[in-house]
This record gives structure tokens, sequence and C-alpha cells, in this order.
């Protein structure tokens, strides 16, 4: 699986031999793994994207989320912060 996140303070961030994808929002909770189900939808909480070498945490974060083909892609808002 692969991951990509785009934002304003650090622009495209891409990754490669995805595990799974944590998504932790105010209204639900979502573990993504491969050939997981196509998703959309909107987060205000924190994102984990666990690879086979690293974890890399994105919290309060605001934006917009998507996974489709095993590629998760995450678009997040000005006020988003990122934490590696």
């Amino acid at each position: 699986m692969k991951a990509s996140i785009m934002s304003y303070e650090r622009g495209l961030e891409l990754y490669d031999q995805v595990a799974l994808v944590r998504v932790k929002s105010e209204d639900y909770t979502l573990l993504i793994m491969e050939d997981f189900a196509p998703t959309l939808g909107e987060i205000r909480g924190t994102v984990t994207v666990l690879t086979d070498e690293d974890e890399h945490l994105y919290e309060n974060i605001q934006g917009y989320f998507q996974q489709r083909d095993n590629v998760f892609s995450l678009l997040i808002g000005e006020e988003g912060r990122a934490n590696d």
C-alpha cells in the first residue's frame, strides 16, 4: 500500500510499503489496511501512517482523505500540524 500526504507546511510526502493507516477523528476511528474498501472522508483529529520502517504522526489536523486502489491520500488544511 502507498500513502501520499499533502500539506501547506511540508508539501507532498510519499510513503511506500505502508502496513496500515490509523485515522482517529472526532466522530470515528478507522484502521485502513491493504485492499480496504474505497473510502472518502473528512478528518478532524489524528492520522498515523505506519510503514515497514517508521511511524509518521499527523496530530490536530483538519482535512480530507481518500482510500482507493491501495493508495491513501490525505490533504491537510493550513491549521494542521505534522509530527515525526
